[in-house]
């Protein structure tokens, strides 16, 4: 049964946005036929005329992707405020199954729809200002070289940014190693963003939380979410757990700020862990919150 509803969320939470993803998928493949073409080749006119053109169509981008992520957040949350507790909430609530398997499997296809809508549209920007730069860097010409030198660009901006903030560059492997964990952790952050919105929504129809009516949700959800930071930040300052990587893949760990940053100055990698799993501790309590109320307390519309 729960995987049919996760399915199901899935179908529900696509069906809304599949046809925005098609148009950023056109876009992307002119973009990429803009960049790999060698315009050059027809004199100083041509180039003018495909910097304006990749201009054009990465801005047509950059607007689709902000689109799409409106549209999935929209999605998102409208399917589960229409399922749980608008016109099919009846129905859904007279399923053979719990409360709590009722919010994972929204609670999961929610999550990932956001996680890939963030995802396509930090791709988007990031494929964006590629087309740009390709023309304004020299970097590319044209041909078999651009894979490598899409490389050389990002690697170029990394080393650029570590430098300026004062730290020494350290070996590729803890770089995207640091990059892979903070990927993950906005991850963990988009996902009790949505559950957060959940409870919000679940909150405003249980009484006598449901008498601010529309205004109900939003109050909720901003109360909700100020609670979750402030744990984290309180927990952080108290005693902050780091990650330190080597070249090694050697994950050892430290609660002092001095050791952190000194593996920074050796060309070592350091990653604060403490937000994540407070914020980690604070989903479980809200998703049993959440599960709680919609088994004994939410009211229907």
């Amino acid at each position: 049964m729960l995987g049919k509803l996760i399915k199901n969320g899935f179908k529900s939470n696509l069906s809304a946005t599949y046809t925005i993803y098609i148009t950023m998928l056109v876009l992307s493949v002119v973009l990429g036929a803009l960049i790999m073409f060698d315009f050059t080749s027809v004199g100083t006119n041509g180039a003018v005329a495909a910097l304006v053109s990749k201009l054009v169509v990465s801005v047509a981008l950059c607007i689709t992707a902000i689109i799409s992520v409106i549209l999935t957040l929209v999605a998102v949350f409208g399917d589960f405020a229409r399922s749980m507790y608008g016109q099919q909430g009846h129905l859904t609530m007279a399923l053979p199954v719990r409360g709590s398997a009722l919010l994972l499997a929204k609670w999961l296809s929610g999550a990932v729809c956001v996680i890939i809508s963030y995802l396509v549209f930090y791709l988007s920007l990031v494929f964006c200002s590629f087309s740009v730069l390709t023309d304004l860097s020299g970097y590319i010409n044209a041909g078999d070289a651009a894979s490598y030198n899409v490389y050389a660009i990002a690697w170029q901006f990394i080393t650029y940014a570590i430098q300026a903030s004062g730290k020494i560059i350290p070996d590729e492997s803890i770089i995207f190693t640091v990059v892979n964990l903070y990927a993950f952790e906005g991850g963990v952050r988009v996902c009790i963003f949505v559950l957060l919105v959940f409870f919000a929504v679940t909150l405003a129809h249980v009484y006598p939380f449901d008498k601010l009516k529309k205004l109900g949700p939003i109050v909720y959800f901003f109360g909700s979410f100020a609670i979750v930071e402030g744990f984290s930040r309180l927990m952080s300052k108290l005693i902050n757990v780091y990650l330190l990587i080597d070249t090694r893949y050697a994950f050892t760990f430290t609660i002092y700020e001095s050791e952190a940053n000194l593996a920074w100055s050796k060309g070592l990698g350091a990653f604060p862990i403490t937000t994540i799993y407070c914020t980690v501790i604070m989903s479980i309590a809200v998703f049993l919150v959440t599960a709680l109320l919609i088994d004994r307390k939410v009211n229907v519309d």
